[in-house]
């Protein structure tokens, strides 16, 4: 396992996952979705509660453009939403990596992460670098 507490890695279908304490983590979307996804309008979440699987999708984020499915990045249970994205989705446009995180998750402790990219590799696979 090689996350890193305070340590922000990707997964190929553009969320984020930020190792917290204690198996916690925060998920998102990256600046490279939000930028392609154009202005956010509405996110379709599950409960707090559900259970997310890594490569399914757990919800949807509609843009003016677009509807997209959001691929967990990790296995785990939703433990918190961030009820501001309800209110105000643009936060992601905003700061989509940090401020616009989705979920607070538990990760389930066997979580293979070897398919979670460090951020340079993640921007030379969306040919930013």
């Amino acid at each position: 396992n090689k996350m890193n507490k305070n340590e922000q890695l990707y997964h190929h279908e553009h969320l984020w996952v930020l190792m917290l304490d204690n198996n916690e983590a925060l998920i998102g979307v990256s600046d490279f979705a939000q930028q392609n996804l154009g202005e956010i309008m509405f996110l379709d979440l599950p409960n707090v509660g559900s259970k997310i699987v890594k490569g399914e999708s757990f919800g949807t984020i509609e843009s003016a453009k677009v509807v997209s499915e959001l691929i967990a990045p990790v296995n785990g249970e939703i433990l918190e939403l961030n009820d501001k994205l309800q209110e105000e989705p643009w936060i992601i446009n905003e700061d989509a990596e940090k401020k616009g995180w989705i979920a607070k998750i538990n990760m389930s402790i066997s979580d293979d992460t070897d398919d979670l990219i460090l951020r340079d590799e993640y921007l030379k696979l969306v040919g930013i670098t």
